[in-house]
C-alpha cells in the first residue's frame, strides 16, 4: 500500500507540473509575472473558495469520497454483476467526472489526497509561496487527507451494510468467526512485540483446538 500512495503521488506531481509547462504563458500573463496562490495556484491544488464554511467543505469532500468508494466496491463485488474485463477504469473515471461536476465546485474537488498533495508539491516546486501549505487553515490536511479518508470507510461501511453480503468483510462476521479473528490478532502482536511464550501457547491451543468456533456454533 505505501507504494501504491507514493506512485498516485507522483503521478499527480508529474502531471501537475506539464499542467503548468503547457499554461506558463497563461499564468505569467494572468498574475502579471508572478505565481499568485490565490489566483492561479488554486487552478493546480485544492482550495474552499472565500465564502464556504469549514463544515461544507469538509462534508462535500467526505461525501464526494464516499460516492466514489461505494462504486469502486461495487466493481469489485462479484456477487454485484460487475462489469467485463477492460471496462472498470472506464466506469470509474466516469463516477469520477460524474462527482467531479456535482461536488467539485466548493472545493474544486480533492476526493483522494494524492489529487491534492501532489499538485501542491508541484505548485511549491514551480516557485509558489510555501504559505500555500498553511493556507485556509491548512486545508491540505483536514480537507485534502481526513475528509477523503474518512469519506473513503464511511462509503465503504455503507457499501458493506447495505448491499454486500460476502464473509470476506467484518460487518458480515459471526460472532465465532470475530472471536477467531481476536485471537488471531491477538497471536500475532504478542510474536511480534510482547514475544510473551506462555499467552502465546494459550492462544495456540484455543486456535486449535477450534474451542471458540464450536462454541458459538452450538449456540
Amino acid at each position: 500500500m505505501p507504494q501504491y500512495i507514493l506512485i498516485q503521488i507522483l503521478g499527480a506531481f508529474c502531471g501537475a507540473l506539464l499542467a503548468f509547462a503547457v499554461h506558463y504563458d497563461s499564468i505569467m500573463y494572468l498574475d502579471n509575472g508572478a505565481l499568485v496562490p490565490d489566483s492561479t495556484g488554486v487552478s493546480m491544488y485544492t482550495q474552499p473558495r472565500d465564502w464556504i464554511s469549514i463544515s461544507t467543505a469538509f462534508f462535500t469532500e467526505l461525501l464526494g469520497s464516499a460516492v466514489l468508494t461505494c462504486t469502486i466496491m461495487a466493481l469489485g463485488d462479484s456477487g454485484n454483476s460487475p462489469p467485463g474485463a477492460g471496462m472498470h477504469a472506464l466506469i470509474i473515471g466516469l463516477v469520477v467526472t460524474a462527482t467531479s461536476m456535482a461536488l467539485s465546485y466548493p472545493t474544486r474537488g480533492c476526493f483522494n489526497p494524492a489529487r491534492d498533495l501532489g499538485p501542491r508539491l508541484a505548485a511549491l516546486a514551480v516557485g509558489y509561496p510555501s504559505s500555500i501549505f498553511s493556507a485556509w487553515h491548512s486545508w491540505w490536511i483536514w480537507g485534502g487527507w481526513v475528509a477523503p479518508i474518512l469519506g473513503a470507510m464511511v462509503g465503504a461501511l455503507a457499501y458493506d451494510l447495505c448491499v454486500f453480503k460476502g464473509g470476506e468483510s467484518p460487518v458480515n462476521y459471526s460472532v465465532s468467526r470475530w472471536r477467531t479473528k481476536t485471537l488471531k490478532g491477538e497471536r500475532n502482536f504478542l510474536k511480534k512485540v510482547i514475544r510473551s511464550r506462555r499467552r502465546q501457547r494459550d492462544v495456540e491451543r484455543r486456535l486449535e483446538s477450534g474451542g471458540v468456533v464450536a462454541r458459538e456454533d452450538r449456540r
